[in-house]
């Protein structure tokens, strides 16, 4: 399959919840990741580590996923999509977990600095934006997910990765490819100012 442009690749992006159970090669994930760290960041400091969890790593984290959502639902506190993101990253062949690196600095700064968790989350969510459109263009479908947080601590246990857990991204080859969700008009989003 030819890439996509990337103005073809940003409106075709979709939140895929269904993935066949072929693998995505590593050369293909290793591409996006690539593609992902052209994102721009503060000073260039690159504030993001992707862990790319297969097999049973992956297996082992979503349970721990499952069951926390699953207690926390019970205790009725809110978990959103979470168990409905558990099915999906079940399917998915590879689980991209997004890490914000040296969040230390932040507490070591003496003078005020544009780094820090704002600047560092846009940096993550430009690299995250990266990977889904070039994910998209190479004819893949992605999950974007932030349910991951509600498991950050038993997730750092099983992979014992230094940072802050930010998100998550399912990657793989889609069964479904659904209709765009309605959109703002720009004139809603927009102003001008002259």
């Amino acid at each position: 399959m030819d890439d996509l442009d990337a103005v073809a690749a940003i409106e075709g992006r979709r939140s895929i919840r269904k993935f066949k159970p072929e693998p995505v090669a590593r050369q293909l994930l290793e591409e996006l990741l690539k593609l992902a760290g052209c994102a721009p960041s503060c000073d260039n400091n690159q504030p993001w580590k992707f862990v790319v969890l297969e097999g049973q790593v992956k297996d082992e984290v979503i349970e721990v996923i499952h069951n926390k959502a699953t207690s926390l639902k019970k205790d009725e506190v809110a978990i959103g999509s979470c168990l409905e993101n558990v099915r999906s990253m079940r399917q998915s062949p590879a689980i991209v977990m997004v890490y914000r690196i040296n969040p230390e600095e932040d507490e070591e700064a003496e003078l005020p600095s544009y780094r820090g968790d704002i600047t560092d989350a846009l940096s993550i969510g430009a690299a995250i934006e990266n990977f889904l459109v070039a994910a998209t263009a190479k004819g893949l479908g992605t999950l974007w997910i932030r349910d991951v947080l509600l498991a950050d601590e038993e997730i750092n246990e099983i992979i014992k990765e230094e940072g802050r857990l930010m998100s998550a991204l399912a990657v793989g080859h889609a069964v479904e490819q659904p209709s765009s969700g309605e959109r703002k008009p720009l004139t809603e989003f927009v102003s001008w100012r002259e």
